[in-house]
C-alpha cells in the first residue's frame, strides 16, 4: 500500500521529535495557556494544585479552532480526534482521513489516555504535579513539530455553515 506524501512528511517530523505516528485506526488519543500548533490546537494545562479531578489530575485542554482542514487537493481532510469519556482523562490526536471513504490515512498522537494515566498515577500531589509537568512539555513539543507539516499541506479550514428552512 502506498502511503500518501502527508504520511511521510508527519512522520519525518514525529520522528524528529521522538514521536512515531501511528498508522490505521489502532490509536485514540484536557490547565493555563502552554501550547499551541499555530492556531490550529491550542493547548491549556494549568499546573497540578492538589485539587485533582475525577479522572486523577489538573483540568487540561485543547482548542481546535481551525479543524477540521481541507488538504489542497480536495482528497484528505484533516480532523481532532478524541477519545471522550465522562469524567474521564483528557485526549487527543490528529487523523488525516480520505475524504472519499473516510479511512485513516495517518495519526499523530498528541496526548493519550495512557500518558495521562501515568503521570496521575502518583499518591503524592509533588510527584504527580512534576509527572504533569513534564507531560505538559512533551505535549507542547508535539503540538510544535506538527506546525511544519501543516502549513506544508496548505490545509484550508473548513468554514461552518447553517441551513435556512
Amino acid at each position: 500500500m502506498r502511503r500518501p506524501l502527508l504520511f511521510w512528511a508527519l512522520s519525518a517530523l514525529l520522528w524528529a521529535a521522538g514521536q512515531r505516528p501511528v498508522k490505521g485506526n489502532d490509536a485514540d488519543v484536557k490547565s493555563d495557556e502552554v501550547g499551541t500548533a499555530g492556531a490550529w490546537v491550542t493547548f491549556r494545562a494549568p499546573a497540578l494544585t492538589g485539587d485533582r479531578l475525577p479522572h486523577g489530575g489538573p483540568d487540561w485542554s485543547f482548542v481546535t479552532p481551525r479543524l477540521p482542514a481541507l488538504s489542497a487537493d480536495a482528497r484528505s481532510v484533516l480532523v481532532a480526534h478524541s477519545e471522550i469519556q465522562m469524567g474521564g482523562p483528557p485526549n487527543l490526536s490528529l487523523r488525516v482521513l480520505r475524504v472519499s471513504d473516510r479511512a485513516v490515512l495517518a495519526t499523530v498522537p498528541v496526548l493519550s489516555v495512557e500518558e495521562f494515566g501515568e503521570a496521575a498515577a502518583p499518591a503524592l500531589d509533588e510527584v504527580a504535579a512534576r509527572a504533569f509537568a513534564d507531560l505538559a512539555k512533551r505535549v507542547e513539543a508535539r503540538l510544535a513539530a506538527v506546525v511544519p507539516s501543516l502549513a506544508a499541506v496548505k490545509w484550508r479550514p473548513l468554514a461552518g455553515c447553517t441551513v435556512s428552512p
